[in-house]
């Protein structure tokens, strides 16, 4: 494609005017050239056209006229190159624009121009040439897309590991799977160790009134499967992607190593050329959430242990207060019981006797509490022994019966046999 058109004033004629100085040799040798190349007059007249460039066009040199030049260039150039043209000193210049082909398509060409002078000096018109950079434009935008996804990449993986809400993480995990796959739709099926099954967790770009996702009863696989490809072992119900609109979808495990953990699907609701793309972001994608999900875990049981530490000191702590507490009090026990032994050795009123029987068995029963509180203290393992409740019960009787005011009347029923 010329970018001559930029400098026509006037309509050129529908004729050949030829290249003056130009044989038919240096035609053939034009023609040999796979770049496309051009010749123009002064007012823009197009002069001659290599194969190559009418190959391209599908046009040939009587055809090419302004109008013409304008439906060749992608309308998204149009302002870029009459800007350009504008500020073209005569210099060679180069361009690069999206030029229409025979088939209908546009691709990227890089056009070079430069003023055509005769031997004396005198500017005759100009001579253009372009050269097809359509595979480089398309490795710059996939380098350019790599780079994009590589940096939301990062930036989601400083999210998943700062944020402390999971539910943050996964629908940002979600918007960046819809935004760099073009889809307008996603979920998230996940499920915690400690479930039964797995449930849908988040979703983004369901319509309004979508009634909610529902998983088929199928193992979650390893693998990554496309829908409608693999609708038997979809994770998502079939019918509900159909009577939903989606017409094709993928899912991709958060863990290929265990997918029982859950998965993320991609939804779209139109079938594309090919399978959705580009796979390996998704899989880096839900393997930073993977990453995530384990380090919110293992956040989780850190808390737990720290918890359950606590708890332990606090317990210790107790438990030295427990064995200090009662050796003052075994102290204060072994007193009274020794005094009472005194006292009751000297009584001869068999009523006062009984109450002194009461404080030896109540210093008793005193004593083994301390005896409890002391094996706490040092974590002993307990002795169990057998007790009759009964005895324990009329053990008791007489102490119970003192606590109580007179006008209240306590009525022990034993069982008649050892309890």
């Amino acid at each position: 494609m010329t970018f001559m058109p930029f400098f026509i004033r006037q309509s050129s004629d529908s004729g050949n005017a030829g290249v003056p100085g130009i044989d038919s040799v240096w035609h053939d040798l034009l023609d040999a050239v796979p770049a496309m190349i051009w010749i123009s007059d002064l007012k823009g007249r197009l002069l001659h056209a290599n194969s190559a460039w009418m190959t391209a066009t599908g046009m040939t040199v009587a055809d090419y006229d302004h109008a013409a030049a304008w439906v060749l260039v992608h309308p998204d150039d149009h302002s870029r190159l009459m800007e350009a043209a504008d500020v073209f000193t005569g210099q060679p210049t180069s361009f690069e624009y999206r030029l229409r082909h025979a088939d209908g398509v546009h691709r990227w060409v890089l056009e070079r121009i430069k003023p055509w002078l005769n031997k004396t000096g005198d500017h005759l018109g100009y001579i253009g040439s372009a050269i097809n950079i359509q595979r480089q434009k398309e490795h710059e935008q996939l380098l350019a897309n790599t780079a994009l996804r590589q940096t939301s990449l990062s930036s989601f993986s400083r999210v998943a590991m700062q944020q402390g809400l999971p539910s943050v993480v996964n629908h940002e995990a979600l918007r960046l799977l819809c935004e760099h796959l073009h889809l307008p739709a996603a979920l998230l099926i996940s499920k915690d160790n400690d479930e039964a099954s797995a449930t849908v967790v988040a979703t983004t770009g369901l319509p309004p009134g979508c009634p909610p996702p529902v998983l088929a009863p199928v193992p979650l696989s390893g693998l990554v499967l496309d829908y409608p490809l693999g609708d038997i072992a979809f994770p998502v119900e079939p019918g509900w992607l159909r009577e939903n609109g989606w017409a094709e979808a993928i899912s991709v495990p958060i863990d290929p190593e265990h997918p029982e953990l859950g998965c993320m699907v991609g939804l779209r609701d139109h079938a594309g050329d090919g399978p959705i793309a580009p796979l390996r972001y998704a899989r880096e994608l839900v393997g930073i959430l993977a990453i995530a999900r384990t380090w919110e875990r293992a956040q989780r049981k850190l808390v737990q242990g720290e918890e359950r530490a606590c708890q332990v000191q606090k317990m210790e702590a107790v438990g030295l207060l427990a064995g200090g507490v009662a050796h003052d009090f075994n102290n204060l026990l072994t007193a009274i019981h020794c005094f009472a032994e005194l006292l009751r050795d000297d009584l001869t009123d068999t009523g006062q006797r009984t109450r002194i029987d009461d404080i030896l068995h109540a210093s008793s029963r005193a004593s083994h509490l301390v005896r409890q509180l002391l094996s706490f203290s040092r974590q002993d393992v307990a002795q169990p022994e057998s007790l009759d409740l009964n005895t324990v019960v009329d053990d008791v009787r007489g102490f119970i019966r003192s606590l109580l005011s007179e006008h209240i009347t306590i009525a022990f029923e034993l069982n008649a046999d050892p309890a």
